[in-house]
């Protein structure tokens, strides 16, 4: 048997920067911050860095952190001074940010530390106590992780071989004010009872693994794993997408959970004939995204996996959708594994030039790697699939989380047969349309740089740059000093297209901008993109199920499901780029309404089940009469006004006080008479709401009545979830699957029906799917958006395809889940023969 590969085992005390090099000891009061406790059960919690008072006082006690963690800790039942020790991530005062120097120090110290007091457990309880702790060891893709992923863990280090288990830090949770029902709350205590678990330091967990150098050896191998009724299989290949000429299998490894064998792919028949022997047999195969492997296989090898009917990835998803499905984010938080991709990851990452030209088509260099480095990566990649199964698979809750993951698993297959057909792509409108939009942009950006503003206010390093975030960022919010008024999720104030229209009417200069901005995300982002991706006119979009918290599908390189939505013109020049196989058309099939027949089913209250199931009635007209007191409702009143504004920003969590102000937005316009046919301001100021303040009361009052008039069966759903979701730290869905937190309360009440709409669509594209091959069919499911599908349709089978999509959609689903008690309406889009998807044309409702 082969040794262990992986040792476990390091040196605590490593060669590295000291307390003289870095200095800081010189320039603060307390120089050296002792820790402080007693550590009865040899437990070390490792604060952030000293603070100011923590210096001044040369007191640990005295710092906040300290004190917020030891009156919370007693809730678990722990002495922060008796049980703990208490140290700091960094024992010098500075106001600045920590360099290499200083953190590699503090690192040097900490490791005397561990090594004196012998903990069993560590608790980083700052993101700047978890990079200390693990200085130098985040390498790879585990790197990509936040500290907020690693919270909540309870991780075997194999190197310092103690249980470092990472909580939020106290500045965090305490910014939270501790409020009542306070999500973060809950699963920081959660978290600190991870301190309890371990009663003595984790054991070395060993790894064999074996590498087969020759094709003698590797068939041999292969022969003997044929008798395994089950293995986790991993290739290393030249890229990530496999469709471009020159594409290879470089390794292959599998693995038993016992042990892992790796080795080339070697060209012999003899070889490839073993191979897909063992590939194609009736043992279950296991893989960390099956769909890459299925891709590879079937594009390189020229066959398809049989069997490969587990993926870790997902099952990893399915059990705590908030966590990161990375395996190397799980190879060290579940064994305590750090960086064994370290040596390989620089040769499978493509050239940022060859990158962003191809994009994921784009060449590695897997081959130039040393192939004992690469072989022995390969081996731990399979070994560590199989450990992730078997632990994973036995942890899911066999009533709320494991149909959900079998669905998945189905849903898998559909999603890969739908990237393998690929989306069809007009290339000469394609390059017209990039010459076309460059052209169209250079009398706008002339226009920017000859603004008086501009040549006045502009006094940066360089010249303004009209494409440049940061140059507008500058502009806008240091020179002008705007109020922000949008934000991306990086917290930085958002200068995309449609934020820009918000402050157009203080700096004129934006719609010029607005038009840079526009044109210049269509041709460089969108078509450049589209250009890098495709092979030979065909886009392999990834569609995945393991991105969105709530378990919906998510759409990447490229992005099918985030073509340009709000300006109409440029959704138009994208979606005119698609089109269908010669000769065929594309037919999209749309659930209407699909999230509110959803929540009837879900909440069960019977006004909504009302709504949904007698076409005669009009929800959004009869809140829109009660909520602007007029008999007589419009279009553009009931929808622009109250649909999305007012509607669905209630069901979706929102309060009277926010909704007030997005309809408020709304209808608070020049040209309201056009739009809504009267000015809706001056009606309301004759019902007697003659301000702001008297509206937002007015819609305080409407909320009222819209849950306990209009929907009271929700309410009581809505309360009960949230509180449910508050004292167990998760809830679960109708169908199969758990949602976790934190989450806000927005958040808490969209995924329980967000979810379940996108599985009752999911499930119908799953099976229309397996009957459009099973028969053989030219037509074929080609992209998922949200709630629709779209097919590449040959017309002499549209009527059977209409036929079964309906079956599948409205009637063979809510057999199979009987939680549907509403009726279910698909719509039909249609577009011409040898026409783009930017020309639908309604075909109304679909009947059988």
């Amino acid at each position: 048997m082969p040794t262990a590969s992986l040792e476990g085992k390091s040196d605590l005390t490593p060669k590295i920067h000291d307390c003289k090099r870095c200095g800081l000891f010189a320039n603060c009061t307390t120089p050296k911050i002792p820790y402080t406790g007693q550590g009865k059960r040899r437990i070390l919690i490792i604060g952030p860095s000293v603070n100011h008072v923590e210096d001044s006082s040369g007191n640990t006690r005295r710092g906040s952190s300290y004190n917020y963690l030891a009156r919370n800790l007693k809730q678990v039942s722990i002495d922060l001074e008796e049980d703990c020790w208490y140290t700091h991530a960094t024992r010098c005062y500075t106001k600045n940010n920590l360099g290499i120097t200083t953190q590699s120090a503090c690192h040097r110290m900490l490791m005397k530390e561990i090594e004196a007091l012998d903990p069993v457990v560590i608790v980083p309880a700052a993101p700047e106590a978890f990079d200390i702790l693990l200085y130098e060891r985040v390498v790879g893709r585990a790197s990509t992780a936040s500290y907020f992923d690693w919270c909540g863990e309870l991780i075997p280090d194999q190197m310092l071989l103690r249980w470092v288990a990472p909580i939020y830090s106290a500045s965090f949770v305490d910014d939270k004010n501790d409020k009542q029902h306070n999500p973060y709350i809950l699963f920081w205590h959660k978290h600190m009872q991870n301190m309890l678990i371990p009663l003595s330091r984790p054991k070395v967990i060993d790894t064999y693994t074996h590498a087969c150098k020759t094709e003698k050896d590797a068939i041999s191998v292969i022969t003997e794993a044929q008798s395994w009724t089950s293995f986790a299989f991993d290739y290393e290949t030249t890229g990530i997408k496999p469709y471009d000429e020159g594409h290879k299998i470089a390794y292959i490894s599998i693995s038993d959970g016992e042990i892992a064998y790796s080795f080339p792919n070697f060209n012999s028949a003899e070889f490839q004939g073993a191979l897909q022997r063992l590939l194609t047999n009736d043992a279950i195969k296991i893989a960390h995204n099956a769909n890459f492997e299925r891709s590879w296989t079937r594009e390189i090898l020229g066959y398809e996996v049989k069997n490969l009917t587990q993926d870790t990835m997902i099952l990893q998803h399915c059990l705590n959708n908030r966590k990161p499905t990375g395996l190397k984010f799980l190879t060290y938080a579940r064994y305590g594994f750090m960086g064994y991709d370290a040596d390989a990851d620089e040769y499978l990452r493509a050239s940022t030039e060859d990158e962003r030209a191809r994009g994921t088509n784009a060449f590695n260099r897997v081959f130039d790697a040393p192939v004992n480095k690469m072989l022995q990566y390969n081996a731990l990649d399979s070994l560590f699939t199989a450990w992730l199964f078997k632990d994973l698979y036995q942890e899911l809750d066999r009533k709320h989380q494991l149909p959900g993951y079998k669905f998945f698993m189905e849903l898998s297959l559909a999603f890969y047969n739908m990237h393998r057909e690929g989306f069809s792509l007009d290339m000469e409108l394609m390059a017209r349309t990039e010459g076309e939009i460059e052209k169209a942009i250079r009398p706008y950006i002339d226009t920017v740089m000859e603004d008086p503003l501009i040549v006045q206010q502009w006094n940066g390093a360089h010249k303004f740059n009209p494409r440049s975030d940061y140059d507008i960022r500058t502009l806008l919010f240091k020179i002008l000093k705007l109020e922000p008024k949008e934000f991306t999720d990086k917290g930085q104030p958002s200068v995309d297209a449609e934020s820009l229209i918000l402050y157009r009417d203080k700096v004129p200069i934006l719609s010029s901008l607005f038009q840079v901005k526009r044109l210049s995300k269509l041709g460089g982002t969108y078509i450049r993109q589209m250009k890098a991706e495709h092979n030979g006119g065909m886009m392999h979009s990834f569609f995945s199920l393991n991105r969105v918290v709530t378990y919906r599908s998510g759409s990447s390189n490229v992005n099918l499901q985030n073509s340009p939505k709000r300006d109409k013109e440029s959704r138009k020049i994208i979606r005119s780029l698609y089109i269908p196989k010669r000769g065929h058309r594309l037919v999209e099939y749309d659930f209407k309404a699909m999230e509110v027949s959803v929540a009837a089913a879900v909440t069960n209250d019977r006004n909504l089940i009302a709504y949904v199931t007698d076409s005669s009635k009009d929800m959004h007209r009869d809140l829109a009469k009660s909520l602007f007191m007029v008999d007589e409702v419009s279009k553009n009143l009931r929808g622009n006004a109250t649909k999305g504004a007012w509607t669905f920003a209630q069901f979706y969590g929102s309060y009277w006080k926010q909704c007030a102000a997005g309809v408020w937005a709304e209808i608070d316009i020049p040209n309201a008479v056009d739009v809504y046919g009267f000015d809706v301001i001056k009606h309301l100021k004759k019902c007697g709401i003659k301000s702001y303040e008297k509206w937002e009361k007015h819609c305080e009052e409407q909320e009222y009545i819209l849950w306990n008039e209009f929907f009271p069966g929700y309410r009581v759903w809505r309360e009960e979830t949230y509180k449910r979701f508050c004292e167990q730290g998760y809830i679960d869905y109708v169908n199969g699957f758990r949602y976790y937190g934190p989450a806000s309360r927005n958040e808490v009440l969209n995924g329980p029906i967000q979810g379940p709409a996108f599985s009752v669509q999911a499930w119908s594209f799953k099976e229309m799917d397996k009957y459009l091959r099973e028969n053989k069919f030219n037509s074929q499911l080609i992209c998922q958006v949200h709630d629709s599908e779209l097919v590449d349709m040959d017309p002499a089978e549209e009527g059977l395809v209409d036929k079964m999509m309906h079956k599948f959609a409205t009637e063979e689903v809510r057999k199979h889940w009987s939680w549907i008690t509403v009726p279910l309406i698909m719509e039909k889009d249609r577009g011409e023969i040898d026409g783009s998807w930017a020309e639908m044309t309604s075909e109304g409702v679909l009947s059988d």
